[in-house]
């Protein structure tokens, strides 16, 4: 991570641009620890394509999946 360990307050969300980190079990964790979205380069592509075939992702407490968080 860089410098300041995540914890930008300016920042809207963390990107992990790494696509051979397994993330899938991380990613709650670092957002709860961050408060605040956190993107991976394997995930996305995900969402985007459950976005163009109008279904809904699912994953455990994910803030850009469930956005009642």
């Amino acid at each position: 991570m860089c410098r300041h360990q995540g914890r930008t307050p300016a920042a809207d969300a963390v990107f992990i641009s790494c696509t051979t980190l397994p993330t899938y079990e991380a990613l709650p964790r670092l957002e709860n620890r961050l408060a605040k979205p956190v993107v991976s380069a394997n995930r996305a592509p995900a969402w985007a394509l459950f976005g163009a075939v109008s279904e809904r992702a699912h994953g455990p407490c994910q803030r850009l999946v469930d956005r009642a968080t």
